[in-house]
């Protein structure tokens, strides 16, 4: 519904009601935080991994930094990388890092040696 008030009257001027159908307002505030990632970007850049996090101090003490060290592990030695991770990541959250990563991957189109 779509609303009005007067503010000031006008002599010959009259104001009708009026009825508009329903329809939807685009919010853009959140759709532009979609950024694109490369493998030298820092691994907070992350969904569900804050800077100031446990998960990111658990994946330091480890040296992982960057998507490509977090590649690294993830593909050399995921059962220790879930290690770093379970304690504080769900299963669920776990598995968007993980796809987000690998979506990073094929986006990039990156060949690299891991």
């Amino acid at each position: 519904m779509l609303g009005a008030r007067v503010v000031d009257k006008f002599p010959g001027v009259q104001i009708k009601e009026a009825k508009k159908e329903p329809f939807i307002i685009k919010d853009r505030r959140n759709g532009l935080s979609f950024k694109t990632l490369t493998l030298e970007d820092e691994v907070y850049r992350l969904k569900n991994i804050s800077h100031k996090g446990k998960i990111y101090s658990h994946l330091q003490k480890e040296h992982i930094s960057t998507m490509k060290d977090f590649l690294h592990w993830l593909f050399k030695e995921p059962a220790k990388l879930k290690q770093v991770n379970i304690s504080t990541l769900s299963l669920e959250n776990y598995a968007i890092v993980v796809n987000r990563i690998h979506f990073l991957l094929l986006e990039q189109k990156y060949d690299m040696e891991i």
